[in-house]
């Protein structure tokens, strides 16, 4: 279980390399501009990004599930009130775990907020 764990955790860090790269270099499509916010941020990443197999993305926006990646999942955290708050609440970049309806569940966060 730790190796599966080493090997989950290094594709959730390196899914939050490619957020990070996306937020200093992309454009709003629609007006060539920076992003102004997290929400057009996110969803522009979600659909030029495709997570890993089993894998899902979402984001989380003023308290509140917002967008989520396309395809099916083994279960809707996006849909869990109680995950959703855990993930409003988290002010720093992590790597967890917790429990679901469909067993334990590694997550990564990784809050946004933008400059101005």
């Amino acid at each position: 279980q730790a190796e599966l764990d080493r090997q989950v955790d290094a594709q959730l860090l390196s899914e939050a390399d490619k957020l990070r790269a996306f937020a200093r270099t992309s454009r709003d499509p629609y007006s060539g501009e920076r992003f102004t916010t997290g929400a057009s941020l996110l969803t522009a990443f979600m659909a030029v990004h495709r997570p890993e197999h089993n894998a899902a993305f979402f984001s989380v926006v003023n308290g509140r599930a917002d967008r989520r990646s396309p395809g099916p999942v083994p279960v809707r955290l996006d849909r869990d009130p109680e995950v959703v708050a855990l993930m409003a609440r988290t002010a720093d970049t992590r790597i967890r775990s917790l429990d679901s309806r469909a067993g334990t569940v590694r997550y990564g966060v990784v809050p946004v907020q933008m400059a101005g």
